[in-house]
Order: C-alpha cells, then sequence, then structure tokens
C-alpha cells in the first residue's frame, strides 16, 4: 500500500483533509503499519469562483443565481464558460465571465448538424450541442469492434 492519489480541492477543504490523513499516516508510520510519510501524492488547490473581487456569500448578497444562469444560457453553455475560464488552480471572477459567448459558440457548433437542430428549440443551443454528442455516441458504441465486455 503506497500514497493516495493527488488531492484536489479548495484550498479551505483540501487543506483540512491533507490536515487529517497528514496526523494518521504520521501515526500509522511510527506503529510501523505504512512505509510512507505523505498521504497524498501531490496536493493541488482549486481556485475559487469569486464575484466582484469577493468570496460569493450569502451574507453579502453577492452570490450568482445559479438556477438564472441554467435558465438563460442552458446547462452546456455554463460548464464551458467554467472550463474556460482560467486553469483549474486560478480564481475566477463570475462578473468577468460571459456565458453570452459560450451559447454563441455552441450555436455555431449545432449549425454543423443542421438535421439535429431542426428538432429542439433554437434558442437552447446548448441543447443541440448534447444532442449531437449522444447521437455521435450511441452511433459509435454499435459499431461492429466495440464491446461493453471489459478485455
Amino acid at each position: 500500500m503506497g500514497p493516495g492519489r493527488p488531492l484536489r480541492g479548495g484550498v479551505e477543504h483540501a487543506i483540512l483533509h491533507l490536515l487529517y490523513s497528514r496526523f494518521f499516516v504520521k501515526v500509522l508510520h511510527d506503529m510501523r503499519m505504512v512505509d510512507f510519510t505523505e498521504p497524498f501524492t501531490r496536493l493541488m488547490n482549486q481556485g475559487q469562483v469569486i464575484n466582484q473581487g469577493k468570496s460569493m456569500s450569502k451574507s453579502l448578497g453577492n452570490g450568482v443565481d445559479l438556477g438564472e444562469q441554467l435558465a438563460a444560457h442552458g446547462v452546456d453553455a455554463i460548464r464551458l464558460t467554467m472550463v474556460f475560464a482560467s486553469p483549474p488552480e486560478d480564481d475566477i471572477d463570475w462578473a468577468d465571465m460571459n456565458p453570452e459567448a459560450s451559447v454563441k459558440f455552441l450555436g455555431r457548433v449545432s449549425r454543423l448538424r443542421p438535421r439535429q437542430a431542426q428538432r429542439l428549440p433554437s434558442r437552447r443551443p446548448a441543447l443541440v450541442m448534447s444532442s449531437c454528442v449522444r447521437s455521435r455516441t450511441a452511433r459509435s458504441t454499435r459499431s461492429p469492434g466495440w464491446s461493453r465486455r471489459p478485455g
């Protein structure tokens, strides 16, 4: 048995896990029950999503209503915005984000498959993208060389 996989998480959350796990690994190492001294191979702290330069907080009233964002832009556009906002270890300020750009991009992608786009409302290009991905995945998994059985 060796150390666990890399530990990933927000600063406050991951640091506490690291603190507790280091304590237990130290005790187990001193009892000669494990031959390693660090519980994880690596620590990566994820950045936070902040708003207007401050941590989002109910008491500050600067939170972003996720339901409103999803209703306005669609889940795929919000996910795409988050993925391309910055490296995972950096903070991002939601006030500087523009999910509408992701909606436009997904709309362009959806036009690559006009047959799929006709089936869904034009105001939700993110849904068209999801449909295109599902369609392509379904076709590829039905191909002769593909099997669900391992090995």
